[in-house]
């Protein structure tokens, strides 16, 4: 009874899924390796347990773990060989080299085998999304005209592009076109913009990316001499905001605590609280002419 084909089993479990109640969301990062879970909280006795992880959109197994050796061997993703590695511990599943084709949700399936039969033991969903980062948007000036592009490229999924400029609706028009998927799954976009003439111009495209909360903006100016600035600026996701703020903290604190060791070295006498001159010695010049020579010494050591 447990040598039965493994086919068979599959298809029950393809036809008996439940709905989504179980179901966990990941992001994977196009290129790096991500994990999915299985959460499955039972003893994990791999001799009396088969675990299988399939996709949704397929008909083969992703990996898998089969107690009995003689099994007929299963059905594989050929897209997945030597891309996955299953954890005898946790059950969990590692997919590397994350491919946009990646995106969808995986099924971790678990039976134990009770009286010779492999009985149906746990479930559990795992919705992946596959993301990467756009390039910095491009505008180009197209000769001499008043008509500017702004591209980007690489990024998934597809992108939202929006021009800003501070001008009457009425002086410009804009052609956008849908994104183009590329041979490695990504996607580019591109968007025209047409302005009636004007002596000073500042636009500025942005590429969000949705699922990663991101944005990136280029702007790009002229004057009435002709002169040109092309820079970016990104905004990061509210993440990694708590670093940057810290650096900044970082950077202020630190020439307050230089300050105090230096002035703590040349008159020992002085007590600091806070950052404040609470007891002040007296402190001769004679003081700190010995403290110059002691420095100098070393300095010639």
């Amino acid at each position: 009874m447990a040598s039965r084909s493994l086919g068979v089993v599959v298809l029950f479990l393809w036809l008996q899924r439940p709905g989504s109640a179980n179901e966990n969301e990941v992001i994977g990062i196009l290129g790096s390796s991500v994990e999915l879970e299985c959460r499955y909280a039972d003893e994990k006795s791999l001799d009396k347990l088969r675990v299988l992880w399939q996709a949704n959109s397929k008909s083969c197994l992703v990996n898998a773990h089969f107690p009995n050796k003689r099994e007929k061997a299963p059905k594989y993703c050929e897209e997945f060989r030597s891309r996955t590695l299953f954890n005898n511990e946790t059950f969990s599943l590692e997919i590397w080299n994350v491919t946009p084709g990646d995106e969808g949700t995986y099924e971790c399936v678990v039976q134990r085998n009770k009286t010779m039969e492999f009985e149906l033991d746990h479930k559990a969903s795992t919705a992946l999304k596959v993301a990467a980062n756009y390039s910095k948007p491009t505008i180009t000036r197209l000769g001499n005209e008043m008509t500017f592009t702004c591209n980007s490229s690489h990024g998934f999924p597809e992108p939202k592009l929006h021009w800003t400029i501070p001008m009457d609706n009425s002086l410009y028009n804009i052609t956008e076109q849908p994104a183009t998927s590329e041979p490695d799954g990504t996607f580019s976009i591109s968007s025209t913009i047409k302005i009636k003439s004007a002596s000073n111009i500042k636009l500025e495209c942005t590429i969000e990316n949705v699922r990663l909360l991101q944005s990136i903006t280029t702007i790009f100016e002229t004057n009435s001499s002709g002169g040109s600035v092309n820079n970016s600026a990104l905004s990061a996701s509210p993440a990694h905001r708590p670093a940057i703020l810290s650096t900044l903290a970082l950077l202020l604190i630190l020439p307050v605590i230089l300050y105090i060791y230096w002035e703590k070295r040349l008159c020992p006498g002085r007590t600091y609280a806070a950052g404040i001159c609470v007891e002040e010695a007296v402190c001769t010049n004679a003081d700190v002419e010995t403290e110059n020579s002691l420095i100098s010494g070393t300095e010639h050591r």
